[in-house]
């Protein structure tokens, strides 16, 4: 509780009913405020960082989600703890990554790199139950991942593009799509849905082919939110 006023030499606490009509006394209060939520001095748990904000909404604490920052273990004691970025929830904003001609990845379990085929890209769909200060302001599910795929020349002999998703270690209740469209063209409608704990599932195009540029979405379609990482591994 923050002081307030000297009775009998001693400091006191403020009360809300020292507060003015417009929230605020002299002595620094403002009723309503993460600082002052409940009564003056009534200071929400936490702190304010770069991907958390402090609210006070009817005398109750809760947070903000700021930017790409989710609360992903539901703790508002630590805030909106994981940051997934960049944005990559349109064809615009795909991820590029490029396989190169011949097969030089051995099994796929080496990174994307621009320079490996077959390789495996690790990255996340985060999702909470807080609210976010821009749009999509709520994301139980996240945000889609995009990706733009160059696959060039025929690659291997024995593959054709094809992109598979694994979420072996996630939660049983999880399931994410893969999807995946014809060269050249940005809807990626041929889809596969992998189950957490489950065997990867993959995705070809439509119209076989072992070259060109293929958009492939990764999206988290239900299940409890995790901080895990999936795998998507590219071949052509």
């Amino acid at each position: 509780m923050r002081p307030c006023a000297l009775v009998l030499g001693s400091l006191v606490a403020c009360s809300t009913a020292e507060v003015r009509k417009d929230g605020t006394n002299d002595n620094g209060c403002t009723l309503g405020t993460a600082e002052d939520c409940a009564a003056c001095g009534n200071a929400c748990p936490g702190m304010d960082t770069a991907g958390t904000r402090r609210t006070c909404m009817s005398a109750t604490c809760g947070i903000l989600c700021l930017g790409e920052w989710y609360d992903v273990d539901g703790d508002a004691a630590n805030g909106c703890e994981a940051e997934d970025s960049p944005i990559q929830d349109t064809a615009a904003g795909a991820v590029l990554i490029t396989l190169p001609n011949l097969n030089n990845g051995g099994g796929g379990a080496l990174p994307c790199d621009g320079v490996t085929n077959p390789c495996t890209r690790a990255a996340q769909v985060y999702g909470d139950a807080r609210e976010h200060d821009a749009a999509p302001t709520m994301r139980p599910l996240g945000r889609e991942d995009w990706y733009k795929v160059v696959a060039i020349n025929g690659g291997s002999s024995s593959n054709q593009m094809t992109a598979c998703l694994g979420i072996t270690n996630f939660p049983t209740d999880n399931q994410y799509e893969v999807c995946i469209g014809n060269d050249g063209s940005t809807m990626p409608t041929t889809c596969m849905t992998a189950q957490g704990g489950g065997t990867s599932q993959c995705v070809a195009p439509p119209t076989a082919a072992d070259q060109g540029t293929f958009y492939v979405k990764v999206r988290k379609i239900a299940g409890a939110n995790t901080a895990n990482k999936y795998a998507l591994y590219l071949v052509h």
